[in-house]
């Protein structure tokens, strides 16, 4: 089981673009407007399969001396720093981290495995970020409105960056 909190409440495109984009001056509605920010960028993540938001994982499971990552999930890579991993409760450090697979040394063993991680913020692209602008716009200028989609301009300004496969950009 993966779970994932947002650490990068400070994303691209901000609350000023976004407030400077609805021309908005005022404060009174950040909270809303940082809400909406934060779901267009969620959406533009789930269209394009690339994680934009820097966020904190935490997957947790039965031990295996080697961890495919990607079995965890695949766009939320790459992996920033050094994983903090725990077998049954106590911290390991006998591991390496190639690619996305996670190696145990051969003296580490356990039942349960628990890895925590960060991933994504990536740079996001002008279009990408005019993208999320405009899906945040349209939650705005549209509260009550189901919003199934995103708009199709936003869908053409992420369509270039949507994943279709396997690859994460690796070289070998």
């Amino acid at each position: 089981m993966t779970e994932r909190d947002i650490i990068d409440i400070a994303m691209q495109p901000g609350l000023p673009e976004l407030k400077l984009h609805l021309r908005i001056t005022s404060s009174d509605q950040d909270a809303l407007l940082l809400s909406y920010l934060k779901a267009a960028a969620l959406s533009a993540e789930h269209h394009i399969g690339r994680c934009l938001l820097q966020s904190k994982f935490t997957y947790t499971g039965s031990f295996k001396p080697s961890i495919l990552l990607d079995k965890i999930n695949t766009k939320f890579f790459p992996i920033m720093g050094t994983p903090m991993v725990e077998v049954d409760g106590k911290k390991v450090s006998d591991f390496t981290v190639k690619g996305r697979t996670l190696t145990f040394s051969e003296g580490v063993t356990g039942d349960r495995v628990k890895i925590v991680y960060v991933g994504g913020g990536h740079r996001i692209e002008a279009d990408i970020k005019t993208a999320i602008l405009l899906t945040a716009s349209k939650y705005f200028n549209n509260p009550v409105d189901s919003v199934e989609t995103l708009p199709s301009v936003a869908t053409n300004l992420l369509g270039q960056y949507r994943s279709w496969g396997d690859d994460d950009g690796e070289q070998d």
